[in-house]
């Protein structure tokens, strides 16, 4: 579903983790392609604060991911897995901004609460309603 919604911008976000960790096309590919799943995870069992993510705190996120795992594409730098991650999230925020109010984030929220009952998808439909600007009156809120 994430892979679904980054679509064109999954190679701006290789190109960022690229130039940031100073890591091949190709490291920064692979590392997006193990984060972006676990990312997924995480949102479809709730146990993230989706309106953090959105206002851009992704300690929720680093937090739960296995940074030692992930460093291991980044030549073994926790530093540059804390930042990878960082990277990658902020361009799946961006994903779900720009998306606005369009199918894609409504068919992401009925995929996350369908999968993952009211807790993940009412926390995504949320977080969503506050920090993208005009969507609340979309999802029943205000």
């Amino acid at each position: 579903m994430l892979d679904q919604l980054l679509g064109g911008s999954k190679s701006s976000i290789v190109s960022a983790l690229s130039s940031q960790l100073g890591i091949s096309a190709e490291q920064a590919n692979g590392f997006v392609a193990k984060v972006v799943p676990m990312f997924e995870g995480l949102l479809k069992s709730g146990n993230l604060d989706v309106s953090k993510l959105l206002a851009g705190d992704f300690s929720s996120l680093t937090s739960k991911l296995d940074i030692s795992s992930l460093s291991q594409l980044v030549g073994g730098d926790m530093a540059k897995a804390h930042t990878g991650v960082n990277t990658v999230a902020t361009g799946v925020v961006d994903a779900l901004k720009q998306s606005g109010g369009s199918g894609a984030v409504n068919q992401l929220l009925g995929q996350f609460s369908g999968s993952a009952g009211e807790k993940a998808g009412g926390g995504l439909a949320s977080g969503l309603a506050d920090a993208v600007g005009g969507l609340g009156k979309l999802f029943g809120k205000g």
